[in-house]
Formats: C-alpha cells, sequence, structure tokens
C-alpha cells in the first residue's frame, strides 16, 4: 500500500473516531500473525472494531472482538454475522453501529484491499 493510500485510510479512520467520540491509543496499521489489521475504533462496551488486510477475501467485513464474548466477522453491506459468535448486547452495539458507520467502513475496506484489485460500493 502506498503512502497516499495509507494517508487516506488513517483519515477516514479519524473520522470514525472522532464522529464515535472514542479514541484508540493504537496507530494504524499494526501487524500481527502475518495481517495488516486497522484498528477502527473500540467501542464503549470495549468491543474492538478492525478492518484486515486479508489475502483472498472478496467479501467487505470487518471484525468484531471483545475476549470471550464476542469474536465476528461481519458483512459490511447487510451488517450479518458470516462467522463466529457474539453475545447479544455485545451485537447489538456493533450491529448498531455499523449500520450507521457503513461508507466509513467500506471505504477503509476498499482502501485496504484495492492491491488485490478488489473494490466495492454500498
Amino acid at each position: 500500500m502506498d503512502e497516499n493510500s495509507c494517508q487516506k485510510v488513517a483519515g477516514l479512520i479519524e473520522e470514525l473516531r472522532r464522529a464515535y467520540a472514542v479514541l484508540n491509543a493504537e496507530t494504524p496499521p499494526s501487524q500481527a500473525d502475518g495481517l495488516i489489521r486497522w484498528v477502527v475504533t473500540t467501542l464503549p462496551n470495549k468491543t474492538r472494531i478492525e478492518v484486515r488486510l486479508e489475502k483472498n477475501h472478496r467479501r467487505p467485513h470487518f471484525h468484531a472482538k471483545c475476549g470471550d464474548k464476542c469474536d465476528v466477522s461481519v458483512d459490511i453491506q447487510t451488517v450479518e454475522i458470516l462467522k463466529g459468535q457474539c453475545a447479544r448486547g455485545h451485537w447489538k452495539s456493533v450491529r448498531d453501529w455499523a449500520f450507521y458507520k457503513k461508507d466509513l467502513l467500506l471505504g477503509v475496506w476498499n482502501e485496504l484491499n484495492e492491491t488485490q484489485g478488489v473494490a466495492f460500493k454500498l
């Protein structure tokens, strides 16, 4: 990913953080387990929302994780759980937040995945 793309993604993430008024100490991108992860925000219930650059993942999605209470992959366009489980209270906050932020999540996903020739629109 070139510097311009990184700046665009960082701008979208910062806009998400300001809009939700929850700042996270982490600075994107971070690498762990061979994945590039962009932490978008952490919800008040401590559920972490991140978008990852993953090979061969054609469907726009994000990840939500909060210990053993929530660990899911979520379709950005439909806001449906693709994989994993999430406690009802955690899922409600993830779902409500994601419906409000679909366009920004999709923008971050597209920026991260454009190097693979994949882009989606809502």
